[in-house]
């Protein structure tokens, strides 16, 4: 279940619950999204968040293929009520580091300069 917003048809985000079934449980987790689709913009923001370690984003699942990255938190079992919460903070990493480097207009420059 999720929120999604497009820029420029270039970007999507994805904001919301995502949920994995394991060994008859489910793991639940807050999750920001963004998923690209040219591979070279992915590549230049993978590399800009890469550089940022302390923005803490990972791929959850990671794969390149997909260009996307993700920044989650886990919701503890039998507390999601907590997801709330945990939302927010990952809503606040993700424009933390969405400005770090720099938004969208950056990393198309980026790109731009690049080629």
């Amino acid at each position: 279940m999720y929120v999604s917003f497009n820029l420029n048809d270039v970007v999507e985000i994805y904001i919301g619950l995502y949920w994995k079934s394991q060994d008859d449980t489910y793991q639940l987790r807050a999750i920001t999204a963004i998923w690209f689709s040219d591979q070279k913009l992915f590549q230049k923001a993978w590399q800009k968040f890469d550089e940022n370690r302390d923005l803490k984003f990972k791929t959850f699942p990671y794969d390149e293929k997909a260009k996307h990255i993700t920044l989650s938190e886990a919701i503890p079992e039998g507390q999601a009520t907590a997801f709330p919460e945990k939302l927010q903070t990952v809503l606040d990493g993700f424009l933390e580091g969405w400005e770090k480097i720099g938004g969208l207009k950056n990393l198309m420059e980026d790109v731009a300069k690049a080629q």
